[in-house]
């Protein structure tokens, strides 16, 4: 269950006391956040280069021919 359901259902029972009225702070989930919008893009493109060898040869070679990512 994600945090903003847990919050929701702490309100309606009353389980949710004052400390954690807010939930998680915007400083606890911006570094996870942050982290996995870098790291997936960065393993997937290692991972796809190491598959496919020629590829990797095709960029290596000619860096201008690749295209900026979107």
């Amino acid at each position: 269950m994600c945090t903003a359901r847990k919050i929701a259902v702490a309100r309606r029972t009353g389980e949710l006391g004052p400390d954690l009225a807010l939930g998680p702070g915007i400083a606890d989930i911006l570094p996870i956040a942050g982290h996995e919008t870098a790291a997936k893009p960065l393993g997937r493109g290692t991972l796809a280069r190491l598959r496919h060898p020629d590829q990797l040869a095709l960029v290596r070679d000619r860096p201008r021919r690749c295209r900026p990512g979107r």
